[in-house]
């Protein structure tokens, strides 16, 4: 089994209100995902971050914007393959929202150790 997040986007205007009308949807999907022992953790991003570039002199506070939608949260599933995962990914809530949802393995990284 493989790591994959799930990248979460929905559109600048979603609101709370928005989220909580299917929030018993996701907790259920995530419970189902426990208890099938796929999901490994979630986040959110509950406000604009620092956004640091060489441009600026200093860092900005922001929210990312790309193609009218914002990254709200990420989820860590376990999952044989790509297919497995976007089949996955199809099941949020989100989707019903105009909202889209990312799918990307998580690379290792390989750790040089020298002695």
């Amino acid at each position: 089994m493989k790591e994959y997040m799930l990248i979460i986007r929905v559109p600048v205007n979603y609101s709370p209100e928005d989220a909580g009308s299917v929030r018993a949807l996701w907790d259920k999907l995530t419970d189902q995902w426990k208890a099938e022992g796929i999901f490994v953790f979630s986040f959110v991003f509950p406000s604009a971050g620092f956004v640091v570039s060489e441009s600026r002199s200093t860092a900005g506070r922001e929210t990312v914007v790309s193609n009218g939608l914002k990254i709200v949260s990420a989820i860590v599933l376990r999952a044989s393959d790509y297919e497995e995962v976007i089949k996955r990914a199809g099941q949020c809530p989100i989707l019903k929202q105009n909202g889209n949802v990312e799918v990307a393995e998580i690379m290792v990284r390989p750790v040089n150790i020298s002695f």
